[in-house]
């Protein structure tokens, strides 16, 4: 690889050079559900943030709102129209790959594809435990940002950006 293409990815910018706004923006949009790290990566690379410091905030916001979901998803489940819903999806072929290999589909495909709120609750619904589910989901979450950040930083090379 060429050196120029990861030269962003040091940590120095999270250190000092960021300002409230610049990170409550990065972590705000990787708490929201529907953002989460699919807009917060490129938001913070857009506003100058190392890689490191944008896939670093984005997984602190998305965690943060996955973990409190997943802590509230026993009483959610309660609700009897939610639980129903889910259960429907949880039938047939999905089902079964889903309960056989939950922590995978859960959080490697579920993350990044439905976010953070869906695979909370589906950890949930397959018994996963809150320990392993924070660990692969944590995991899920770095790889995922990781991987975009990557990514736009190899595209932005390629156009002769940065």
């Amino acid at each position: 690889m060429h050196a120029g293409i990861l030269s962003g990815f040091g940590v120095a910018p999270l250190a000092g050079s960021l300002s409230l706004w610049q990170v409550a923006s990065v972590v705000g949009l990787g708490f929201l559900p529907v953002a989460e790290g699919n807009v917060a990566v490129p938001v913070g690379l857009a506003l100058g943030m190392s890689p490191f410091s944008a896939v670093s905030l984005s997984v602190l916001g998305t965690a943060t709102q996955t973990l409190l979901v997943r802590g509230f998803a026993g009483w959610l489940l309660s609700l009897p129209r939610l639980a129903a819903w889910w259960e429907r999806r949880l039938t047939g072929r999905v089902g079964r790959l889903f309960r056989r290999d939950g922590v995978v589909w859960v959080v490697l495909v579920g993350i990044p594809w439905l976010g953070g709120v869906p695979t909370a609750l589906g950890a949930q619904l397959a018994g996963i435990g809150m320990a392993r589910y924070t660990r692969w989901a944590i995991g899920g979450l770095v790889l995922h940002a990781g991987t975009l950040a990557l990514l736009i930083r190899l595209g932005l090379h390629a156009a002769g950006k940065r």
